[in-house]
């Protein structure tokens, strides 16, 4: 066998190497766009997860919302334009908002991302992002944790991308009946976690 021909087996070998990994890619992930007339971000899951929606923010309802933002002179409150959820449907998929959590739920996951709109009398009052070496779509990203007495630690991101601020939490839920294995539970969660996180990005809108 000559060179060309060990070349070109060599080449097509590395070329089916790359279909196969592009194909399991997109097989084993899912890809959520969501957009509308004021702001944009896509985001990769886990395939056995699923995407909830605050109905309520409709472009009508974001308009108005926005309005009242531009508005405020007194700085009152940040004013939330979307609200998304990222959930373990295998694990957890009749998991609802409820202080009181149903005893036979399994141990799960979900992430959510909110977005608020800042008013000027606030705004420089906001974090200072640039002393961040995190970064998330491109943008410095402040991370904090806080307690929750249903989910333990909370995993907080915020940053600011077009006059926007964006706030991503991670929270994961261990069943009482599996506390003793809660370490590795929450450990496989946050590598989830990690490959979400790392996939957003901004897209136009």
């Amino acid at each position: 066998m000559d060179k060309i021909h060990k070349f070109i087996i060599i080449f097509v070998l590395i070329l089916l190497v790359v279909i196969f990994v592009y194909l399991y890619t997109n097989i084993s992930v899912n890809r959520y766009i969501i957009k509308n007339n004021y702001y944009g971000f896509q985001i990769e899951t886990p395939k056995n997860w699923i995407a909830e929606r605050d109905s309520f923010y409709t472009e009508e309802n974001i308009n108005e919302i926005l309005n009242d933002c531009a508005n405020d002179k007194k700085g009152l409150a940040l004013y939330k334009i979307g609200s998304f959820k990222f959930l373990d449907q295998k694990k957890i998929s009749d998991f609802k908002d409820s202080n009181l959590l149903p005893k036979d739920i399994p141990s799960g996951a979900f992430l959510t991302i909110e977005i608020n709109c800042i008013p000027s009398s606030v705004s420089d009052k906001i974090i200072d992002y640039n002393f961040s070496n995190i970064k998330i779509g491109g943008e410095k990203a402040f991370q904090t944790f806080f307690n929750s007495l249903i989910f333990g630690p909370v995993k907080h991101f915020s940053f600011i991308y077009n006059r926007f601020q964006y706030k991503i939490e991670q929270y994961v839920y261990v069943s009482p009946e599996e506390k003793l294995n809660e370490e590795k539970i929450r450990d496989n969660y946050s590598k989830i976690f990690d490959n979400i996180v790392s996939s957003f990005s901004f897209v136009n809108f």
